[in-house]
């Protein structure tokens, strides 16, 4: 379960309360125990507020924050207004992340407190709060996820967040919750790369490599890119092959392909799986070995792979570096087939298959 709550700022208060339920009892009763005052001392001793607040937004998680698996504390100064609205709020302390300050202040800024709150509360009095952003295993997981706000992702962005700069190239380059801007695409893309974002640096990878997105195409920068982001990423490893094999950038290495796939398919990439398969298959870059090639044409078939799944059921239906099986090779095809893969429905029609129950 994920969940935002506030804790006093002079000690953890547990609060248990999920993102959907309404989190105003549970604030008003941590800004009771935090008056406002940043001397310790003075925080300890004075009255705590009676009135509770009316009325409060409830902190759910921004999107992208829970999917880029965020989390922390936030801590925040707030002003009251006379009618019990927060007039100013404003982060303090160590900065956390923008996508969870924004969600912070904008909730905190929902607040609404009761009269007898307002009554206490001294003019120009800034007082102090914390949210704590934790994030938890459970049904409710999913519910309290805020909708997606521009704001945040640029704020996050512009703070040098890698995650984030190619979120918001991905929104700019398709017009998805902006206006579609390329230019602009390109640029947080660059950007996102150049902060070690693996999927930046793949996406400008290919534009290096095809010449597309306004980019002109050139191989050598592009093999510059994957070779840094092959470092430390499977599916860079896999991408890496490819332009070995088909000399991209680099003279054609079959054998140097190889080893990137072998690489990449031992960390459980399914395209370095299923190019490795294919290399076994063919004796290219390697001995030919049929029985390895089923090994890892399987490794990917079960990861959903379809050209897997078609190569597997291949050699099943042939027995083909493993026992002749026709109802297992049948089966591979109906898997890919069912993701619109093109060579197993013709094979299927071949096999004049018909479905259970067809007339």
């Amino acid at each position: 379960m994920a969940r935002a709550h506030k804790q006093n700022a002079m000690r953890p208060i547990p609060f248990s309360s999920p993102v959907l339920h309404a989190c105003a009892l549970a604030l008003g009763a941590m800004l009771a125990l935090a008056p406002g005052a940043r001397d310790a001392h003075a925080q300890a001793t004075m009255p705590a507020f009676k009135g509770d607040i009316e009325a409060c937004g409830k902190p759910g998680w921004p999107l992208l924050a829970w999917k880029q698996k965020l989390a922390g504390t936030v801590e925040v100064e707030y002003r009251l207004a006379s009618d019990g609205s927060v007039a100013e709020a404003r982060i303090s302390g160590a900065r956390t992340h923008a996508l969870l300050e924004a969600a912070t202040l904008r909730s905190l800024k929902k607040c609404r407190f009761s009269s007898a709150t307002v009554a206490q509360a001294e003019a120009d009095t800034w007082r102090t709060a914390k949210y704590v952003w934790t994030r938890e295993q459970g049904a409710e997981a999913k519910a309290g996820i805020a909708p997606f706000v521009l704001a945040d992702l640029v704020a996050a962005a512009e703070q040098g967040h890698a995650p984030s700069q190619y979120q918001l190239a991905l929104r700019l380059l398709r017009g998805r919750g902006a206006p579609a801007d390329p230019a602009q695409a390109l640029a947080w893309f660059r950007q996102a790369a150049a902060g070690g974002e693996v999927a930046a640096q793949l996406w400008l990878v290919e534009a290096y490599r095809d010449g597309s997105h306004g980019v002109e195409r050139n191989p050598d920068e592009a093999l510059s890119i994957l070779t840094d982001a092959a470092a430390r990423d499977p599916a860079a490893q896999a991408m890496l092959g490819t332009f070995y094999e088909r000399g991209i950038g680099v003279p054609r290495d079959v054998r140097a392909a190889a080893g990137w796939y072998l690489q990449a398919a031992q960390a459980g990439d399914r395209n370095a799986q299923n190019y490795l398969g294919v290399l076994y298959w063919k004796g290219s870059g390697v001995e030919q070995d049929r029985a390895q090639a089923v090994y890892w044409y399987t490794a990917a078939a079960e990861q959903g792979h379809a050209w897997a799944q078609q190569n597997l059921a291949f050699a099943l239906e042939f027995g083909l570096g493993t026992a002749r099986d026709e109802d297992a090779s049948l089966h591979w095809l109906l898997k890919a087939a069912a993701q619109d893969h093109l060579p197993a429905q013709q094979r299927l029609k071949e096999r004049r298959y018909v479905p259970t129950g067809a007339p």
